[in-house]
């Protein structure tokens, strides 16, 4: 694969990529307050480059790879259409950002990622009722703590997944959350759900993880429960239901906004769904 280099580019050779600078790289990310989850992604993309790499090598391909930017570049080729664009994307933005720490600031330029697919959220259509539904067929705390995370207070899967059992163990009135782009924000916890929140906290340490499950389990762990229930369900659409709730009692779209941590009200009006009582109160003197 030939790729365009400037004269006086970078050039990073494959064995830089090792087990040794791929833990520097992730000692790295946590000095610069990335968020955990972000970390342990970062990781596992760069020990899989390093392992698909080392295949190539053992295969006597070598001459296939004759640097970074190339092998990253086959990489992608090699796996497209068998992961997501999501992946792509944040693989992409894992192999740049390890590049930089080694000089390439223009490390795969040319190269395009996928556009992620919009999400299509839907509420719930029983709303918070179903929130209660659902709590109620859950078996374990990592339930419990995945259907309130999402449709009490609006998280993503990715954030409730880097909670910490200290965050709530205290009883605490305000959860500070780490979102995308490491952009956090902090959200009032309602009495009763801070009751049953902290409970559920102590039991666990203060480092320890409110839910312990990997993010794909946790997707469709919560798809399960609504099977359990008759309620058919994703884990984006618990964040619609509380977005809705909060809008059709404040009638605000940046207080949704920034309850959810969007950068922009346009993404936020994708999460509501507005009822026809709600509209009828909204223009009634």
């Amino acid at each position: 694969m030939t790729i365009y280099q400037k004269p006086d580019k970078v050039i990073i050779p494959t064995e830089v990529l090792s087990m040794e600078s791929i833990e520097d790289f992730q000692q790295l990310l946590s000095l610069r307050g990335r968020a955990d989850n972000t970390i342990r992604a970062y990781t596992a993309d760069l020990r899989m480059f390093w392992k698909w790499i080392g295949g190539l090598k053992a295969s006597n391909r070598e001459d296939e790879i004759p640097n970074l930017e190339v092998a990253a570049m086959t990489w992608f080729q090699s796996e497209k259409g068998l992961i997501s664009p999501s992946t792509q994307r944040r693989r992409w933005a894992t192999l740049t950002a390890f590049a930089k720490t080694h000089g390439d600031d223009s490390f795969l330029e040319m190269y395009r990622p996928p556009r992620n697919s919009e999400p299509n959220p839907h509420p719930l259509s029983g709303g918070l009722g179903d929130v209660q539904k659902l709590f109620n067929y859950c078996q374990t705390i990592d339930e419990m703590c995945l259907v309130l995370f999402g449709g009490r207070l609006g998280l993503r899967i990715s954030e409730t997944l880097s909670i910490k059992a200290g965050q709530l163990s205290a009883g605490q009135e305000v959860l500070r959350v780490t979102g995308k782009g490491t952009r956090q924000r902090m959200l009032p916890v309602p009495e009763d759900l801070r009751t049953t929140l902290t409970a559920f906290a102590m039991s666990r340490g203060p480092e320890e993880l409110m839910v312990s499950l990997p993010n794909s389990t946790a997707r469709r762990r919560i798809t399960d429960i609504g099977r359990r229930c008759d309620i058919q369900v994703a884990s984006h659409d618990l964040r619609a239901t509380f977005a809705t709730w909060v809008y059709n009692k404040t009638l605000d779209v940046v207080t949704v906004q920034r309850l959810l941590g969007h950068s922009s009200p346009e993404t936020t009006q994708r999460y509501i769904n507005s009822t026809g009582a709600s509209l009828a109160a909204a223009v009634t003197l």
